[in-house]
């Protein structure tokens, strides 16, 4: 034994020099030099326990690659706080990925490294899946128990397939034992604690979607904390034991194998790893003192842990790994929670293990023994659920049987439970007890005590006005706008609503942006500050001014003023432009002009307009021998017309003008004309090119002188005959193309501009055209 202990001593001393100068003492350590021998005697059986179980047939198998990588080896806690002190890892990727922090995903895989048809078989028979099984490693050899019919060990289950978020995909892993003569099958060891549920990652899983069997899980270790994470993996759980019962002097086989599960191409390497020196002999203390199996300590409570075993010579008991008796006395008074462990000495020398996880029901803690209530719908009677108050009360509520009664007899008798506390109008307070109970434990029992709050108090609201500033028969407001005068210190915003009833039930509350078109009532529900709801009234009065029947829009002459004359019948009077308060606004020139009319103690804004009257535009003039037209655009019809300063006159048109040169001028209402002038050029009616020099051309010479002159001849069809030109000298001599034409009439359009205006003139008439 010292010498295996020695020899176990010097390796472990090893490994922590090769590691201490890469790896930091927060994660653990993991090197792959040792053989599978030393792992396995040295390691998981431990010194201590080679005389009481004997190990033969050692077998590790998984992957291998150059640099001494491998998916299996030693793991040592490296001063970390990582649960196992040391032991064997068997991973589905690389073992030397295994060290924290959480800096990447572990995912490895190679071509050729397959899966183990013993853990496919008895995945296959429990119903599982077994698609995609690959990346198997596992340790395997035969033992004999020389003292004990049970034999344990402890194992941690550690997986990039913890999730947050994952309830499908695990890693298979199983501890298979049978007998080694091959009389009967492999048995699964690697269960849940007090079931036949396997473990795997679904069914031990903090997942907020699918958490499962919690008490044994340890938490996303790799995800919440990735830095300071001792592993690299994303989660793990709780140490676990696996047990299994034995016959004493019979050799067992015991094949322990971890595969990728679902997969492809071996992603999410998962690992579980052996507690060093927990191969042990075991003795059975019984199920765990759990608050999920209603079997943990109640408060002040004081148990026997019983270790009693034959052949012992020794007790030595710890609690959460610090040692608390050692002695010949096999019994433990336990009044509190942690994790015992007891090692029993043999008269033969060798040692069997045991523990027990033991937890306490906790005591209650009170937030409050005094709750405020209100009257909610304001009836004066009233009542409330207590279920609604427990969370209020107790703050780990959910620890507990939860009761309510009227008075103690009743709590300590759990006779005449009530579920509402009920207060009439007259009542200010009340006292009742809750009963908190944990399983079969004494109950706590407490008054709580019911205080009825005060009603918020409203302020005294006089009626608001309303003013429909713009006569549309409607005003929008904004109730909101309201909440200073409803009550002061107000905790958050008022609702409104349309009748008393929704107030007081808190229903059908209304939006802040109201539109009234009548006098109209709302209802506000509102708390002040350390009071309940009350509810009270605000009212509006709708209110309409009027408008000036007399102020109209005016059009007035340019650079010309006015008089505004709002008209009587209203409280006052304001002009925006001077701020006077006459009901006239005298001498204004052209403009916008508004006035504030009070009426009804409204203010109506009305908006007049003066604007400078157009000059009228004469486009044109058209002459049709003594006679003329003038065309005007602009200004403001009716137009007056007038020739040369004499009479106006409401027609257009003037007959027997003389020869020469014309004012026409135009007025829009009584506002100064505007003026064109004009020129009449005398035209010949017929013309006889019969060379006596007497009528013989048409001599429009005279456009020479004009802006833009145009002289056209055509036939009675329309044709174009002539064009007159400067080069021509606007004359026309009876022919075309020096062919004198027929005897008959022909007509002829002239146009000009008269010069340094815009002004066109257009004369169109007949001419006869005599040929021998």
């Amino acid at each position: 034994m010292k010498e295996n202990f020695t020899s176990k001593f010097l390796m472990q001393i090893l490994s922590i020099c090769l590691l201490s100068s890469f790896v930091s003492a927060q994660y653990i350590s993991v090197s792959t030099n040792y053989s599978k021998e030393q792992l396995v005697r040295d390691f998981f059986l431990g010194a201590n326990n080679s005389s009481c179980i004997d190990i033969s047939n050692i077998s590790i198998e998984g992957w291998e690659g150059s640099f001494n990588q491998k998916s299996f080896g030693y793991f040592n806690q490296n001063g970390s706080s990582f649960p196992l002190e040391d032991g064997i890892i068997l991973s589905t990727g690389k073992a030397n990925d295994a060290p924290g922090p959480k800096t990447f995903l572990q995912d490895f895989y190679e071509s050729g490294w397959d899966g183990d048809q013993d853990l496919i078989n008895i995945l296959r028979e429990s119903g599982q899946n077994t698609n995609n099984i690959l990346n198997a490693t596992y340790l395997e050899f035969d033992f004999v128990s020389n003292l004990t019919e049970q034999i344990s060990f402890d194992y941690m289950f550690l997986s990039e397939e913890y999730q947050t978020n994952n309830c499908q995909y695990s890693d298979a892993f199983a501890f298979l034992i049978k007998k080694a003569d091959g009389s009967e099958s492999y048995k699964n060891i690697a269960l849940i604690p007090g079931t036949n549920t396997p473990v795997t990652s679904t069914t031990i899983n903090g997942a907020t979607d699918c958490p499962r069997n919690i008490d044994y899980f340890g938490g996303f270790i790799g995800l919440e904390s990735p830095n300071s994470s001792p592993t690299n993996f994303n989660g793990q759980t709780k140490v676990l034991k696996a047990v299994a019962n034995v016959e004493k002097g019979v050799k067992y086989h015991i094949k322990l194998v971890i595969a990728d599960h679902g997969d492809r191409n071996g992603r999410y390497d998962s690992a579980v790893l052996l507690k060093g020196g927990s191969f042990t002999g075991n003795v059975d203390l019984g199920k765990d003192w759990l608050i999920s199996t209603q079997n943990a300590l109640c408060l002040n409570e004081t148990r026997i842990l019983d270790a009693t075993t034959l052949d012992a010579t020794n007790y030595i008991f710890s609690k959460d790994g610090n040692e608390i008796q050692n002695s010949t006395d096999p019994k433990l008074s336990i009044n509190e929670a942690g994790f015992y462990e007891v090692e029993i000495k043999l008269k033969n020398g060798c040692s069997v293990f045991s523990n027990l996880t033991v937890e306490q029901y906790p005591n209650p803690v009170f937030k409050t023994k005094e709750i405020t209530v209100c009257d909610y719908y304001l009836t004066g009677d009233f009542e409330e659920n207590l279920q609604n108050y427990i969370e209020e009360i107790v703050a780990n509520y959910n620890q507990f049987k939860i009761d309510f009664y009227n008075n103690l007899t009743d709590a300590n008798s759990e006779s005449n439970q009530i579920f509402n506390i009920k207060f009439l109008t007259s009542e200010n307070e009340k006292t009742i007890y809750i009963r908190l109970q944990s399983a079969n434990c004494t109950p706590i029992i407490e008054p709580i005590k019911f205080i009825k709050n005060g009603l918020s108090i409203a302020n005294t609201i006089s009626t608001i006005e309303i003013c429909d500033v713009d006569l549309s028969n409607d005003e929008e407001i904004f109730l909101s706008d309201y909440n200073y005068l409803i009550a002061n210190n107000l905790d958050g915003n008022p609702r409104f609503f349309e009748n008393e009833d929704d107030a007081k039930k808190n229903q059908n509350y209304l939006t802040p942006n109201q539109i009234i078109n009548s006098d109209q009532t709302f209802w506000v529900r509102f708390k002040q500050i350390g009071l309940c709801d009350n509810i009270t009234s605000i009212s509006f009065n709708f209110k309409q001014p009027k408008r000036s029947e007399t102020l109209v829009d005016q059009i007035i002459c340019k650079g010309e003023v006015t008089n505004l004359d709002a008209g009587s019948g209203f409280d006052s009077y304001r002009w925006l432009y001077d701020n006077s308060t006459n009901q006239t606004l005298e001498n204004v020139p052209a403009g916008i002009y508004q006035v504030e009319l009070e009426f009804n103690g409204c203010i109506f804004t009305q908006e007049v307009k003066i604007t400078e009257a157009e000059d009228p535009i004469i486009q044109s003039i058209d002459i049709q021998a003594s006679t003329i037209t003038v065309n005007v655009t602009g200004g403001t019809p009716p137009y007056s017309y007038s020739l040369d300063g004499g009479t106006y006159q409401n027609s257009n048109i003037f007959t027997n003008v003389t020869l020469g040169n014309h004012i026409i001028y135009v007025k829009s209402g009584d506002c100064l004309p505007v003026s064109m002038n004009f020129s009449l050029i005398q035209v010949a009616n017929f013309i006889s090119p019969n060379g006596d020099g007497i009528n013989d051309v048409l001599n429009l010479s005279e456009l020479k002188n004009k802006d833009n002159p145009s002289l056209k001849i055509y036939n009675r069809y329309g044709l174009l005959l002539f064009v007159g030109t400067e080069k021509n000298n606007y004359t026309w001599d009876g022919k075309v193309n020096g062919i004198p034409l027929e005897t008959g009439s022909y007509w002829y359009n002239i146009e000009w501009t008269e010069p340094n205006t815009t002004r066109k003139v257009s004369i169109n008439n007949s001419i006869l055209l005599k040929n021998k």
